[in-house]
């Protein structure tokens, strides 16, 4: 009896998850220029499950220093949708305002420059989720809209909103891809894929109501 009652309760639990995930917590998908940002960062190795417990590590980091800051960011190296767990690379790291701290090892300082991007954001706390919550919508509205990755690197930039460590009420994150415009060959080849994704980002009726 126990058994069935343990099965029951998580059965309805991964409904929550995927209710809340695929309907109450729609990403929203825009496009326009990021940074310039100051960064205190690390690096990482691993899928994006392992992003969320590193910003809390560089969290406590940055408190030894003094330093608050509501937002955090991941720079991932490759695309995690179609790079092994093992061979994704990545720095996570803080976004300052003034002059850079002076920091120890494993820690180090950048600035990332401006850049135009188009981006997919939601509320979803549990960001490991951003995987198959946000990167395949990201992708889709980037092929409607003609636009094709002008690099390898995505970022991740986390706003913690309230509480003492973040991750709180307000709490938002964008999943960002520097972009260009299709050539048209490559506008071609995606012609064939672009009515299944403009039914997930637009709904049956597309993306005129067409």
């Amino acid at each position: 009896m126990t058994i069935f009652i343990i099965e029951g309760a998580a059965f309805f639990v991964l409904l929550g998850l995927i209710l809340y995930f695929k309907v109450l917590s729609r990403p929203k998908l825009s496009e326009g220029e990021i940074g310039p940002f100051k960064v205190v960062y690390t690096h990482n190795a691993g899928s994006t499950w392992t992003t969320q417990k590193k910003i809390k590590q560089v969290q406590a980091y940055m408190r030894d220093k003094g330093i608050h800051s509501d937002t955090y960011i991941c720079v991932y190296m490759s695309d995690p949708t179609r790079t092994k767990p093992e061979q994704l690379k990545s720095i996570v790291g803080c976004v300052i305002e003034g002059e850079f701290p002076r920091v120890e090892e494993p820690y180090a300082v950048t600035e990332l420059a401006r850049r135009y991007v188009a981006k997919a954001a939601n509320e979803n706390q549990i960001t490991g989720m951003n995987k198959t919550a946000l990167y395949p919508r990201l992708l889709a509205y980037m092929d409607v809209m003609g636009y094709a990755k002008a690099s390898d690197q995505f970022i991740e930039i986390f706003h913690l909103g309230e509480g003492q460590y973040g991750f709180g009420k307000g709490f938002y994150s964008e999943i960002c891809c520097r972009i260009r415009e299709m050539s048209d060959e490559e506008i071609e080849a995606a012609e064939d894929k672009r009515i299944n994704y403009n039914e997930m980002i637009f709904g049956k009726k597309g993306r005129f109501g067409n």
